[in-house]
């Protein structure tokens, strides 16, 4: 038995010192970049709700104003009608049958749904066109980046980042004078992930709309994204 542990303990002995020499014969160095990502789409939700003393006079009341908005954004822009998309259509009944003092109504609400490259000028177009139509709405925008964008974007740092590695892998060839092989592993971190842009919410009641009419600033900040790269590089005597 205790020749079997002093042969192991031999073997383990060897494996360590193999590792140890293979280590001593690479170079370790940490690849970082760090790029800006501008938001390339933002989204326009535009809320309907009415409410009546009929069902049938709720929804026809929806339709006439979402028809309304349909034909004032198709026809005052180059925006077609099947990318208006119609979600979260609802209704439900107000019951105040138990109550004297109120009469029992009906509401129906539906939302109608846009998304558009992120263009300041036609984000602020669209903005005065819809509240041109005096319809009452309730308005939620966002900017964000698209899945697209963010995989060009993860590209492009791991590009940088490798590049960044090998720059300083060659750095301390020059210095300890000798020569980088091929990659001997990898490791990375994710870094900074890709954040959703802050919303914006505007309640619309019969307001008229300007050339100068000012709903905030839609060049929304460039987001930091970074990631990190270990990289472990073989080197050779020159």
């Amino acid at each position: 038995m205790k020749k079997h542990i002093v042969i192991l303990s031999m073997m383990l002995l060897g494996f360590i010192a193999t590792a140890q020499q293979q280590e001593a014969n690479t170079v370790h160095v940490i690849g970082k970049a760090e790029i800006e990502v501008a938001p390339d789409l933002f989204d326009f939700n535009v809320g309907f709700t009415y409410t009546t003393e009929s069902m049938e006079s709720s929804i026809k009341e929806l339709n006439k104003a979402m028809d309304e908005m349909i034909h004032a954004i198709t026809s005052n822009t180059k925006i077609e009608s099947d990318s208006l998309k119609t979600v979260r259509f609802n209704t439900y009944v107000n019951d105040n049958r138990y109550n004297k003092n109120k009469t029992t109504t009906y509401t129906a609400s539906q939302s109608l749904k846009l998304t558009i490259a992120h263009d300041q000028k036609e984000i602020v177009k669209l903005l005065n066109l819809i509240t041109s139509t005096n319809v009452n709405i309730n308005l939620n925008t966002n900017s964000y980046i698209s899945k697209s964008a963010q995989l060009a974007a993860e590209e492009e740092l791991i590009n940088r980042a490798f590049d960044h590695a090998r720059y300083q892998a060659n750095l301390l060839s020059k210095a300890g004078q000798f020569k980088t092989g091929r990659v001997r592993s990898v490791n990375y971190t994710q870094g900074v992930s890709f954040n959703a842009q802050a919303p914006r919410t505007f309640q619309v009641s019969e307001m008229k709309a300007s050339a100068d009419m000012s709903f905030g600033d839609f060049n929304v900040e460039k987001q930091k994204i970074s990631k990190q790269i270990d990289v472990t590089y073989y080197i050779y005597r020159n």
